[in-house]
């Protein structure tokens, strides 16, 4: 198998979606992955989006719809083959051509799309066109107001939109609607039998391991002569293969391959063991010669969630790996930039690496940002960081009884899991973040919980038939209360204004809590980050730009948390302010911390909201935007 490389410098111009007659714009270079707010930014156009207010600069690219185009070559050789274009992410509503030739659509950034244009391409030079807009109008005629009684709902037509759902504006996040090819972008010429799809699992007994490797595999041709599957295993003190021959026939077939290790190294989250990985090597040989291959590193390891019953109305919620209970310990992950396509290698690493550091032994992947790539899990499985994995639905009602919309929730689940079901880091599949309690919290006497078909029985079958080793949940928290299962605790930050407990942070514990996956604590973010984000304004507190980077659920909040725990004084400066809010947000957290930790496992889990930051902006996250550390 050949790749043809679609990377790189492309032409980039745009046009008023509402009005195709208007003319279109000059075209600029664009680099991709990317993202029009960045070929924009690079080009000196329009400045940085996540400084001072400039995201609001960028709100009319919402209504425009964008066109990429570049032109490759093809070899001879290549065109007996197969040949698939392969798009790894594109944001969002696209159509695509070659060589004026319309190869296909696509409606959903969260997934990998593919395309046959084995008749398409022609030898030398082949021009490639495609079409993008934000998703806004796909939305067009579809039912909104019966979604609108939800959380965070500032943008109506988001519940249709198969897009990172913070882009919409969140209280940790601007508005910022990306869009653009923000992955890979490629051409994969085949040979005669591709391998599609590996699925690897274990089961552990005694001093044994065996492990099962499932390969899926495509003939596409009538195969002649010796067509092997060559799987190997390789690790400190294993080497082991083992080889079949292949189905000769036009079609997919699936091969099972079983290796006992005596004596396995297993995976263990931090703190409890080795993050232990091995090699797994599949290939596919005609007559000698490798054609399709595909390489891994997997952990072996058996995940459960121990629900032991306390009393006569509570339940435990610990995760047991390999035996052993685990007392979890994290934070909560966002993605580590607004633009997603600006997420970096370097940042994701330096952002994991420090919290194995500070002992974390858990992320959950927050359901209202995005499915990190591949180095994310990779270096999870080798920090030995557990991964709560949500699917991207958030704080919102959703369109499950319409058909298409339903498919799309298919296609997507099905992607998903098999392109990370192999990480060893992936310990849960979780359906959505806090629809469930949303619809609990619902006061109309009418409601209807829109989006209980995806969460309680599509995602679930899904799971059970592409990852049946994995635990699923519905929701988180789920089932919503600290009687059993994960709790999200609000009521003395987020929600400090509207009930008695606000500001009580002292009082976090009082609830007799199993797995808190979500809490918080407000805390001023430092100076050096505070003056990156005001751009060229003053550092001035309570400000307009100060204002548009304040978490919106801490307006007043951190003056009246220092009042009552610091001084009354109203003249603090702003270096006191700063000062005076860390060490009471630290104080806070460290009692809360310690005060559950101690009740293991009673409470087996307390992962932070939020670990890290997706803009410079002032809420919770220990570690904000700029790597910058608090106290």
């Amino acid at each position: 198998m050949k790749t043809i490389n679609l990377n790189g410098i492309w032409e980039l111009t745009y046009n008023d979606i509402k009005n195709k007659n208007k003319k279109w714009a000059r075209s600029i270079p664009a680099i991709v992955p990317g993202d029009v707010h960045l070929d924009f930014l690079r080009e000196g156009l329009l400045p940085e989006p996540l400084i001072s207010n400039n995201n609001e600069k960028y709100i009319w690219m919402e209504e425009k719809e964008w066109v990429y185009r570049r032109t490759f070559f093809l070899d001879q050789v290549f065109t007996e083959n197969k040949m698939e274009l392969i798009c790894d992410g594109l944001d969002l509503t696209t159509d695509i051509w070659i060589n004026n030739i319309k190869v296909g659509s696509s409606n959903n950034m969260f997934i990998t799309h593919k395309f046959d244009v084995s008749e398409i391409l022609k030898v030398g030079e082949n021009h490639i066109v495609i079409r993008i807009d934000p998703g806004f109008a796909s939305v067009e005629g579809k039912e909104l107001e019966q979604y609108n009684n939800c959380w965070s709902n500032f943008e109506p037509r988001r519940p249709w939109m198969r897009k990172a759902q913070q882009s919409f504006y969140w209280d940790v996040a601007p508005r910022l609607v990306t869009c653009g090819i923000w992955r890979d972008i490629y051409i994969e010429i085949l040979d005669e039998c591709v391998l599609r799809d590996i699925y690897v699992t274990n089961t552990i007994s005694d001093e044994t391991a065996v492990i099962d490797i499932n390969t899926d595999i495509e003939v596409l041709k009538t195969l002649k002569g010796n067509a092997e599957l060559i799987v190997s295993i390789s690790g400190s003190d294993t080497d082991l293969t083992q080889k079949c021959s292949l189905n000769s026939s036009v079609g997919e077939s699936t091969y099972k391959l079983s290796f006992t290790l005596d004596n396995p190294k297993l995976w263990w989250p931090n703190g409890l063991g080795d993050p232990n990985l091995y090699d797994i090597s599949v290939k596919l040989s005609l007559e000698n010669v490798f054609v399709s291959s595909k390489d891994l590193k997997y952990g072996i390891r058996n995940i459960e969630i121990l629900q032991e019953q306390l009393n006569s109305n509570e339940k435990s919620f610990t995760f047991v790996v390999n035996g052993s209970k685990v007392f979890c310990k994290g934070g909560n992950w966002v993605p580590s930039d607004s633009i997603y396509a600006r997420i970096s290698p370097e940042k994701t690493k330096k952002l994991l690496q420090l919290a194995k550091e500070c002992n974390f032994n858990m992320l959950r992947v927050w359901g209202g940002g995005i499915y990190e790539d591949k180095f994310f899990y990779e270096t999870c499985d080798s920090l030995g960081l557990m991964v709560w994995q949500d699917f991207m639905y958030a704080c919102c009602y959703y369109p499950d009884s319409d058909e298409e919309f339903c498919k799309e929730v298919v296609k997507e689940a099905r992607s998903v899991i098999r392109h990370l079901r192999n990480h060893a880091s992936i310990v849960l599949w979780c359906g959505n973040n806090e629809n469930q309690v949303m619809f609990q919290y619902d006061k109309r006497i009418d409601k209807v919980f829109y989006g209980e078909k995806i969460f309680h029985e599509i995602l679930p079958q899904i799971c059970e038939e592409e990852d049946p080793m994995r635990i699923y949940r519905p929701s988180s928290p789920w089932p919503g209360d600290s009687s059993e299962g994960d709790q999200h605790v609000w009521d003395y930050t987020l929600n400090w204004k509207n009930n008695s407990k606000g500001i009580k942070i002292w009082d976090y514990t009082e609830h007799n809590h199993k797995f808190m996956s979500e809490f918080g604590v407000f805390g001023p973010s430092n100076l050096s980050s505070v003056s990156k984000f005001m751009g060229e304004h003053p550092l001035e507190k309570d400000s307009a730009i100060w204002n548009h980077h304040l978490n919106y659920f801490a307006d007043g909040y951190l003056d009246a948390m220092l009042e009552m725990y610091y001084s009354d004084r109203k003249d603090l400066t702003l270096e006191e302010f700063t000062l005076a809010g860390q060490m009471v947000q630290a104080e806070g957290l460290k009692f809360i911390l310690e005060e559950l930790r101690r009740r293991m496992h009673v409470c087996s889990g307390t992962l932070y909201w939020e670990y890290n930051d997706t803009w410079g902006h002032i809420g919770y996250s220990p570690v904000d935007y700029y790597l910058s550390i608090k106290p």
